[in-house]
């Protein structure tokens, strides 16, 4: 047992040295770089690009999700529908009623399946909207409340990325990660995927749309 926690005390330690970031933060020439974390924000995600940046609007753009990432969720849903109806029709014609019983569990893994695939598609389909023509920006539809509960674009410093190492049973990878890092030094967590090509151009994208700079500690 005492082997097992410094197994697992190493592990931990071996990951807060990938995630550690050291470098100058003068080099941002700006003094709020340094009273902010450089630590990730959010947590869990996805090892490919789950999220792109879109100009919906000469004056709104939008983080949507990639189509690999929709593929990815229609997958679940349709091998749970699948699954569900497969054995759900083997039930309803098996020649013995005692027999329905062996089906229960099949045909639940489907609808949990399914359930999994729909849950992730409607999570990941959850716009992250930047408004000049309100001046704000939010995670969500705009609903009919308006967005003064919103913060405001203007209230931002500057656009933060970081890379976390994140260390598995079966493989390891690199998430990257954008915040909005606010005046008052608070982050904000914009999107967090596998790609830092593709986070990395979004960044730019946005940057050019609100006039803000880029700290980019990805690595």
């Amino acid at each position: 047992m005492v082997m097992l926690n410094k197994l697992k005390q190493m592990k931990e330690h071996f990951n807060q040295g990938k995630n550690a970031i050291t470098f100058d933060t003068s080099r941002f020439n700006d003094p709020l770089a340094d009273q902010i974390e450089w630590t990730p924000v959010g947590g869990g995600s996805s090892n490919f690009q789950s999220h792109k940046l879109v100009e919906v609007a000469p004056s709104r753009l939008e983080l949507q999700p990639t189509m690999k990432s929709k593929i990815f969720a229609y997958v679940f849903m349709v091998l749970g529908v699948g699954i569900t109806g497969f054995f759900l029709f083997q039930a309803l014609a098996a020649p013995v009623q005692d027999e329905l019983l062996m089906y229960v569990i099949p045909v639940l893994f489907g609808v949990v399946f399914a359930g999994a695939g729909y849950y992730t598609l409607r999570k990941m389909s959850v716009p992250v909207v930047f408004d000049k023509v309100t001046g704000r920006f939010w995670r969500g539809k705009e609903d009919d409340t308006g967005t003064s509960d919103h913060p405001q674009l203007r209230n931002v410093s500057a656009i933060q990325l970081l890379s976390e190492y994140v260390r598995g049973n079966k493989n390891s990878y690199y998430i990257y990660e954008m915040n909005f890092v606010m005046n008052d030094t608070k982050r904000l967590n914009l999107v967090r995927h596998g790609s830092k090509r593709g986070i990395r151009k979004d960044a730019e994208m946005l940057s050019k749309f609100i006039g803000k700079p880029v700290w980019d500690a990805a690595g």
